[in-house]
């Protein structure tokens, strides 16, 4: 009967003291876990959006103005992002100032625009072109490699936002834009109607 009472006994010590243990050790180690992965948050930080080049917020932060500067600067790649965005609109700035400053800038982001960002291209240019048609006509400032991928952009965005006929659109366009540019110059209505004839070209290139 002893020899029977020790291993009961015994097995009972076993199981009361054995997964205690484990219990305790499962608990320390993912307090331990937990513990790490605080420190490791307190080291990083918070996600930091506005400093990502890959974040479409990416200097959101900096004034129109100011982020124009450091694209002419080569501080920073214009892309397609919200801070590019907002220069791109400045075009139609009321301060002809301003204005003058954007379209250095904008013809920046044309040279370097690719992918994302030259598809976006077009809708500025022609709100900028809709809204002031003589001074866009009268740039001295844009070369004509500029101007041939301007009225591709602008021809693709016409192609794009069409309802019915991107072609007849595109036509109501350049036809507005002649009709208010009265007042250029020989030269001046050459360059403009070279510049009509890229974006029916392209829409036609595109609508095929």
């Amino acid at each position: 009967m002893k020899n029977l009472v020790l291993p009961i006994l015994f097995l009972t010590l076993l199981a009361c003291n054995g997964p205690s243990k484990v219990k305790k050790q499962n608990a320390k180690e993912v307090s331990s876990i937990a513990e790490e992965r605080s420190n490791s948050k307190q080291i990083l930080g918070p996600y930091d959006t506005l400093n990502d080049p890959n974040h479409p917020y990416y200097l959101t932060n900096k004034d129109p103005k100011e982020f124009g500067r450091m694209i002419l600067e080569d501080k920073v790649k214009p892309s397609d992002n919200l801070a590019t965005f907002n220069v791109m609109d400045s075009l139609l700035s009321t301060n002809v100032d301003d204005r003058q400053f954007y379209i250095k800038v904008f013809l920046n982001i044309l040279d370097k625009a690719d992918g994302a960002l030259a598809e976006a291209i077009g809708l500025p240019a022609m709100n900028y072109i809709e809204k002031y048609p003589i001074e866009f006509a009268k740039l001295t400032n844009i070369s004509d490699d500029q101007l041939d991928y301007l009225g591709s952009y602008i021809g693709y965005e016409i192609y794009l936002s069409s309802q019915d006929d991107p072609v007849k659109d595109g036509e109501e366009f350049v036809e507005k834009l002649r009709s208010n540019c009265q007042i250029l110059n020989a030269k001046e209505k050459t360059r403009l109607e070279k510049f009509n004839d890229i974006i029916i070209k392209s829409i036609q290139e595109n609508n095929e």
